[in-house]
């Protein structure tokens, strides 16, 4: 129990990276041996640099410590690392597992089935509505939705499983002591009820640009599938989507007007080939799951196997894919190859705004032009 305080404590530290957390717990053994241990132990570990060693050792404050758990426990948050029996073991098998998250609530058992419920910040009333439906049906039919808590469709998935009466999990891009969007406090208080919310972020963490991507891995590694029910051709739901797709998790989408900008990015999901979702039981007969909401054993290993994953195209139509693509597209095509490249090397290379390079990436990947591997790094698909 006191072990989870002290790992709080570590993750507060400034600059102390999941990487960098496992270094220390694998040279200390717990979080407390580090808080606890001599000056010069800390000073020689290797691969953590002297500055972010000092910044740790600055805040071994006893009375620091004291008032972080002090805190924790006013504010009913726990902290759960990843070998704890508690945390969730689909999470725990993707590539890039967070070290342990933040929760305030009750997490679901690990054997109940979880789908993601995404989509825009900006709704039609025809996607409201479609997100509503869905995810009470869905709710009532003893799954749990999980979503991001961030305005527009997440809110309404979430609202709806509350109104079902059922548990629900928030993923936050910020600590869980902050509410984002502020106007979601009431929200946030039920789905703590009915549910939880959970970050991998530090407490005190602002809802930063850059944290929502990061999150998004989350979402998708707690579900069976991911159900998109409203996007538009930039909605930052399509990074969602890409971790879905690596971690092997079935990509369900809803299909709307063609004319609806709303619906852009759903029905071109659909046209490369996301599954075609028009209400939970299409849901249920995509994740195969039977009238006790059991898996069928023939396809157990399904979700841990990305090649079964039908939302890839066939490689044959990648010669045609190539001769449509866009500047920016063609641009970072020609600059992988066989030999994996990260972020920053496409990024200093090709000059893009950030935004526009996620998001170009991501119908790269879509496509099947590219494949994104683990530590944010890109080849050709071969």
């Amino acid at each position: 129990m006191e072990e989870e305080f002290f790992l709080a404590w570590l993750v507060s530290n400034i600059g102390m990276t999941a990487k960098r957390q496992e270094i220390l717990l694998n040279q200390f053994g717990t979080a407390e041996e580090i808080f606890r241990s001599p000056k010069e132990l800390l000073l020689c570990v290797d691969n953590i640099s002297k500055n972010i060693m000092e910044n740790l050792l600055n805040n071994r404050s006893e009375k620091k410590f004291l008032l972080l758990k002090k805190f924790m426990i006013k504010n009913k948050i726990r902290y759960i690392h990843k070998n704890s029996e508690e945390f969730p073991m689909l999470l725990k098998n993707i590539s890039d597992p967070p070290l342990g998250f933040f929760i305030i609530g009750k997490l679901p058992n690990d054997h109940d089935t979880k789908v993601a419920i995404i989509g825009s910040r900006k709704y039609s009333e025809y996607g409201a509505k479609i997100t509503r439906n869905l995810s009470y049906d869905l709710s009532k039919n003893k799954l749990i939705i999980v979503s991001g808590m961030a305005r527009g469709i997440d809110s309404i998935a979430h609202e709806s499983a509350v109104e079902a009466n059922s548990d629900t999990i928030a993923v936050l891009g910020c600590g869980v002591d902050i509410c984002y969007p502020p106007e979601n406090f009431k929200l946030r208080d039920k789905i703590i009820n009915n549910g939880c919310i959970i970050s991998e972020f530090a407490l005190g963490t602002k809802p930063l640009v850059g944290n929502f991507p990061i999150r998004n891995r989350i979402i998708s590694g707690l579900s069976k599938g991911v159900i998109v029910t409203e996007a538009s051709n930039k909605s930052g739901t399509m990074i969602t989507v890409a971790h879905a797709l690596e971690q092997g998790r079935e990509v369900m989408a809803v299909p709307g007007e063609v004319t609806s900008g709303f619906s852009i990015g759903t029905n071109y999901l659909i046209k490369q080939g996301a599954v075609l979702v028009r209400n939970f039981q299409d849901v249920f007969d995509i994740l195969k799951i039977d009238k006790s909401n059991d898996f069928k054993d023939n396809d157990n290993n399904k979700y841990n196997n990305s090649d079964k994953n039908n939302f890839f195209i066939d490689k044959k139509e990648n010669f045609k894919k190539k001769l449509n693509l866009s500047d920016d597209e063609k641009n970072i095509y020609d600059l992988l190859g066989v030999e994996a490249r990260d972020f920053d090397y496409i990024s200093i290379r090709t000059t893009l705004p950030t935004s526009v390079l996620i998001s170009t990436l991501i119908i790269l990947e879509i496509k099947n032009l590219i494949k994104k591997l683990p530590g944010q790094k890109y080849v050709k698909n071969q």
